[in-house]
C-alpha cells in the first residue's frame, strides 16, 4: 500500500502505518519480532509489561483483524496536533488552543462515531537511510503495543480495535527529540480542508 502522506517523514509514517496494519492482520508473524524487541525493552513503570504484550500477541493469533485505510484527512488532523505541540514539547493530547483530537478530526470532516488518537514519543532522531526508518517505525509500534505503565492499554486498545477503519500518521520534531500523532476513526466524510 502506498498512500498519499503528507510531510516530511513520510517513509516513517508510511512504514509505521504499514507495521500497524502487520499486527492487526497477521499478528502470529510479529511474535518473534516482538519476543525479540522485549528482551532489549526495559520498563521502570512496569517490568512485566514486554511480558504481558507477548501473550496478548498471542491470543491474537486466529482474531486478525481488517486492515486499516488511510486517510488524508486524519493525516492532516495529525500534522495539525504534531506541528502544534511538538515545537513547544507537549505531550497530551489537547493542542496550544485546547482543542482536542475530536475538534482536529472534524477541521477535516465528518468522522463517524469511533474516533480516538495515540501519541508516540521518540529518542531517536529522525533516520535517513530505508532500514533505519523500517526499524524505528516497528519499534513505535511495538512500544505502542506494549504500553507499558498506562493502564487499560489505551495505545494498544486504540490500534486493535475493531471499530475503527481509517487512520493517518504524522511525525515531526518533538523540541530536542521527536513524536508521532496516529489519528484513528470508523469512517470520515473529508472536506474541502483535506484539499
Amino acid at each position: 500500500m502506498r498512500p498519499i502522506v503528507r510531510g516530511k517523514e513520510t517513509q516513517l509514517d508510511r512504514a509505521i502505518y504499514y507495521w500497524m496494519n502487520k499486527l492487526r492482520t497477521d499478528p502470529a508473524e510479529l511474535e518473534e519480532a516482538l519476543t525479540l524487541f522485549s528482551t532489549d525493552f526495559d520498563s521502570q513503570d512496569e517490568p512485566d509489561a514486554a511480558v504481558n504484550a507477548i501473550i496478548e500477541l498471542q491470543k491474537l493469533k486466529n482474531e486478525q483483524q481488517h486492515a486499516l485505510e488511510w486517510s488524508e484527512a486524519l493525516n492532516l488532523a495529525a500534522k495539525t496536533h504534531c506541528d502544534d505541540i511538538g515545537p513547544v514539547g507537549l505531550t497530551g493530547h489537547f493542542g496550544t488552543d485546547q482543542s482536542s483530537p475530536f475538534d482536529r478530526i472534524v477541521k477535516f470532516g465528518k468522522p463517524g462515531w469511533w474516533r480516538g488518537e495515540n501519541l508516540a514519543f521518540h529518542t531517536e532522531e529522525f533516520p535517513l537511510d530505508e532500514a533505519k526508518v523500517d526499524d524505528m517505525a516497528k519499534k513505535i509500534v511495538f512500544k505502542m503495543f506494549i504500553d507499558a505503565g498506562i493502564a487499560g492499554r489505551p495505545n494498544r486498545s486504540r490500534i486493535l480495535n475493531p471499530e475503527f477503519n481509517l487512520v493517518g500518521v504524522y511525525s515531526c520534531p518533538h523540541r530536542d527529540q521527536s513524536m508521532t500523532v496516529i489519528d484513528f476513526t470508523s469512517s470520515m466524510e473529508a472536506n474541502d480542508m483535506t484539499q
